[in-house]
């Protein structure tokens, strides 16, 4: 993982080098700042759970095609792919980032409104009328 994050950080920053330092100096954080934080939730994964649960609910939901976003999780609301597995591993709001609840909570109804999050879909179990009469 760690060649292939090295490897687009390298592609990013020398494509933007030549425009923006700054935007190339952003890539290197920005890659960096994934593989902390991806390689942290897979050796600690309480600290997953309490502070990046939408990653956390990508490795241990049974959909893995979903939560893709490791840092931030507003880009799966945009893509689709975000899909909550239980109210505990939902975020305070589509930044993931701590805002004053009255904000939060302002900024999901808005974000939901355009790019809704999905939930997991609970499946009924099936009880035979001979398990119940066992």
């Amino acid at each position: 993982e760690i060649i292939s994050v090295s490897i687009v950080a390298s592609v990013a920053a020398i494509s933007f080098y030549p425009f923006s330092k700054g935007m190339a100096v952003a890539s290197v954080y920005a890659a960096c700042n994934y593989y902390y934080v991806h390689r942290r939730a897979h050796l600690e994964q309480d600290w997953a759970k309490r502070k990046i649960p939408w990653h956390y609910d990508h490795h241990m939901n049974t959909n893995q095609d979903a939560n893709w976003c490791v840092t931030k999780p507003w880009f799966d609301y945009i893509l689709g792919t975000r899909v909550i597995s239980s109210p505990d591993l939902q975020e305070q709001n589509p930044l993931g980032i701590v805002l004053p609840p009255v904000l939060s909570r302002w900024l999901t109804h808005k974000v939901n409104a355009i790019f809704p999050a999905k939930w997991v879909e609970k499946k009924p179990t099936i009880v035979s009328r001979y398990d119940q009469a066992s």
